[in-house]
């Protein structure tokens, strides 16, 4: 299903809001603009913080993605497929 979800995704572009939660009590969110194209077997985004753009990619494999992040995860790390999650895609690390 997921291959089949890509081809016909593939090429398209979402722009809109996302949250971030850095408070320790979890009571409040700040607000960001992000970007988010989906190109093969990839989906790239790239979401403002602080007034710095940062970007992020997955790319899919059989077992998962490889995930980076110039913000959360610099480094890139390979994450498994969750099985049992009712949406289009759904992967964990584990450090």
């Amino acid at each position: 299903m997921m291959k089949e979800w890509f081809a016909k995704m593939t090429g398209t572009k979402w722009k809109g809001k996302g949250e971030i939660w850095l408070d320790p009590e979890g009571n409040s969110a700040e607000a960001y603009d992000c970007e988010l194209i989906i190109q093969g077997d990839e989906i790239k985004y790239s979401w403002t913080y602080e007034n710095e753009v940062n970007h992020g990619s997955f790319t899919f494999h059989e077992a998962g993605a490889t995930w980076v992040d110039s913000w959360h995860q610099p480094n890139a790390v390979s994450c498994s497929n969750v099985q049992e999650a009712w949406v289009i895609f759904a992967v964990s690390h584990k450090n």
